[in-house]
């Protein structure tokens, strides 16, 4: 491999366990790692977005700003990914985005990630799930935020696997 510690990092990441390392590696020769202090923000809503970011260490609060009260969409912690929803438009940033601790950050911009999904199409669809799990969870927040007795159901599995067996 030839970027050991971030393609380590990466396999970690709900994104990318049990890929093929060879694609892991391709991830992780376009992601570059950052340090973000605590109280600094990674991006703000009305931000171009240009890339999403996977969660080495810390934790970042996905938030959308009001004048009124803050929405929390998210805590992101090691592990997980956040900003992708612009990546398939790259349009404007929906919210922002604050580290809450000294954060280390695996950036991952979209032109380079778009040309690797174009020849990877197994990556494609994990993120095309990944996409709709984070989907379902911000949807779910906002539910729990506006104190609404719905429930949202499960993400369907990753492709290739079976939905469990019914509670």
């Amino acid at each position: 491999m030839e970027h050991p510690e971030t393609a380590a990092t990466l396999m970690r990441a709900e994104l990318f366990e049990g890929l093929d390392p060879r694609v892991v590696d391709q991830v992780a020769g376009i992601a570059e790692r950052r340090s973000i202090p605590a109280g600094q923000h990674v991006f703000f809503e009305g931000d171009i977005a240009t890339e999403f970011y996977v969660v080495a260490s810390g934790s970042v609060r996905v938030y959308i700003p009001s004048r009124g009260e803050e929405f929390n969409a998210a805590i992101v912690r090691g592990g997980q990914m956040f900003g992708e929803g612009g990546l398939l438009d790259g349009g404007p940033r929906v919210a922002s985005a604050l580290a809450l601790e000294p954060t280390t950050l695996l950036a991952v911009r979209r032109e380079p990630w778009l040309a690797l999904t174009r020849s990877e199409p197994t990556l494609a669809l994990r993120v095309f799930s990944a996409f709709g799990a984070a989907l379902r969870s911000y949807v779910g927040h906002m539910v729990d935020s506006l104190f609404l007795d719905v429930e949202i159901p499960d993400a369907p599995p990753p492709p290739g696997e079976e939905w469990p067996a019914s509670k």
